[in-house]
């Protein structure tokens, strides 16, 4: 993840702060380059998506992206940083 900021961050498209809140934590933001960058990469997005899921009806659309999220939560013990669950 470090490796992917520095890289966003030497191209302008992030900015990295200090959390007043949490001096060990760094916030991340979008510079105007890089909502540009993220408004333009959006459809094109979009568009593939939609090609690759064309094959799928809508139920069949909805049952993947279950199943996937299911997959994502059951592993989520495995990450290296795994997400935090909030209840």
């Amino acid at each position: 993840m470090t490796v992917v900021v520095r890289k966003l961050e030497e191209r302008s498209l992030i900015t990295r702060r200090r959390n007043p809140k949490d001096r060990r934590c760094l916030m991340v933001s979008l510079t105007a380059e890089g909502k540009h960058l993220r408004q333009i990469a959006e459809p094109a997005v979009a568009e593939v998506q939609e090609e690759m899921l064309a094959p799928l009806c809508e139920s069949d659309h909805k049952t993947l992206c279950r199943l996937l999220q299911r997959l994502a939560d059951e592993n989520n013990h495995l990450s290296r940083v795994p997400v935090r669950q909030t209840d």
